[in-house]
């Protein structure tokens, strides 16, 4: 089964493999979560009060999440990847580059959240999808 990021383990699986055949496959960038992301806003063709605005997240708590001043909450930090209007593995990525579980298919809340990444992509429309199948919303 591969990760968010298009990988799988299946070298670390195989017992005939080394610690040095699962290490000459890693790719570890070296980037911190806020540079990471501060690399992905600047690929953006929109200004990132904008991405602020369609996260629905306030601008000045935005912008301290991508300078690393704040954390984001899980939520918060899908509200951003929604916004960005990046798709499910990236927004994986981005929340287990936070610290974060990314999105898990065998629960339904996260399963509802993929979907509207991928069909809707605005965070009222996911709000109002979690709402209606009563589970919680990305924000109260």
């Amino acid at each position: 089964m591969a990760d968010g990021f298009g990988r799988s383990w299946g070298i670390a699986k195989n017992q005939q493999s080394s610690l040095e055949d699962v290490l000459r496959d890693v790719q570890d960038d070296g980037l911190s979560f806020s540079e990471w992301l501060q690399q992905r806003l600047d690929m953006l063709d929109i200004p990132r009060r904008s991405v602020f605005y369609r996260a629905q997240l306030d601008r000045v708590y935005g912008y301290q999440i991508a300078s690393g001043i704040r954390k984001g909450s899980r939520d918060k930090l899908i509200q951003l990847a929604m916004g960005m209007g990046i798709n499910i593995d990236l927004t994986c990525e981005l929340l287990e580059r936070a610290g974060f579980a990314a999105l898990r298919p065998y629960k339904t809340r996260d399963a509802y959240i993929a979907y509207c990444i991928s069909h809707y992509g605005t965070v009222a429309q996911c709000n109002q999808l979690l709402i209606d199948a009563g589970l919680e919303p990305l924000y109260k």
